[in-house]
């Protein structure tokens, strides 16, 4: 796909990076400026540097060497993995069980039929994943699992059973607030958000502005082990202030009476901007987001 695609059409700039990155080290796109025209790639056009480079990442030429915020340097894979693993060579089946394994391992109790096309891209068809889920059971690495009020068989890592009791033990304590990112893992399965958690989310990055019904990049907020509500933040980083353009709050939940709400919310936005570092934090002039941010201002002056 694309070394048959956007590897060929943009050649040139596939020898430009390469032979960069061989003569200095890990590079980001931004060292590609030149390479900055437009292709497709993927849902929108996108400049030829990181489209190729992510091709590169994709089959295996190149690797990320580290991470400066949400930037990404990336180096040649040969620095960056032994290469006794370079070498080692398994068959078409092994390589697909282990495809499949690790989409059970990134989304946690994924099921084998009816999962959203976007998870199991590149997993086989259905018979092979059937067959190739019943060799993980049956060698002990899946568990199956049923969720109460929800049809299907679901599986988790064996090795991963002991989480489920201790995400009940923290529970337990006091619930935090988390800022979950549209591509977190647990949110790529949109069917098990909506029937266990009765939340339904869509990423509207690719809706009409004039059809979306909350924002252009909309966070879920997940506070404890409850899908609550949902939060835009934006970050400019000229003026370096974190600018929430919005929140929205499921039916029936009350943020401002909400035992630790308040609080935890407060924890979560300071650590928000901590990360991206900003200086200034502005709430939108719309109920509720007046009452939280008068709420947040007096647990700082507190």
């Amino acid at each position: 796909m694309y070394r048959d695609g956007i590897l060929r059409e943009q050649s040139t700039v596939v020898e430009a990076i390469l032979a960069e990155i061989e003569r200095r080290g890990p590079l980001s796109t931004a060292a590609f400026r030149d390479h900055n025209h437009a292709v497709d790639w993927w849902w929108a056009p996108t400049s030829a540097a990181r489209a190729v480079m992510e091709a590169l990442f994709v089959t295996g030429r190149l690797g990320i060497a580290r991470r400066d915020g949400s930037r990404r340097y990336f180096d040649l894979i040969e620095r960056l993995v032994p290469d006794r693993l370079l070498r080692k060579r398994v068959s078409q089946d092994d390589a697909m069980r282990h495809r499949l394994l690790s989409r059970y391992r990134a989304v946690g109790l994924l099921a084998n039929v009816g999962a959203a096309a976007e998870i199991i891209l590149g997993t086989g068809k259905t018979p092979e994943r059937t067959r190739w889920t019943a060799e993980l059971v049956d060698g002990g690495t899946l568990i199956p699992a049923a969720i109460e009020g929800i049809k299907g068989t679901r599986y988790l890592l064996a090795e991963e059973q002991s989480i489920l009791a201790d995400a009940s033990a923290q529970l337990r304590g006091k619930p935090k607030v988390t800022l979950m990112a549209p591509l977190e893992p647990l949110v790529w399965d949109r069917r098990l958000l909506r029937d266990l958690f009765g939340f339904d989310y869509t990423w509207e990055i690719y809706v009409p502005e004039a059809k979306r019904r909350h924002g252009y990049y909309v966070l879920p907020l997940l506070f404890g082990d409850r899908l609550v509500g949902r939060i835009e933040p934006r970050y400019e980083r000229k003026d370096r202030a974190l600018r929430m353009l919005g929140i929205w709050f499921e039916k029936g939940f009350e943020p401002m009476t909400a035992p630790g709400f308040v609080d935890a919310l407060n924890e979560a936005v300071s650590a928000y901007a901590a990360f991206v570092g900003a200086k200034t934090v502005t709430w939108p002039r719309t109920r509720p987001a007046r009452d939280i941010a008068g709420a947040l201002r007096r647990l700082s002056a507190a």
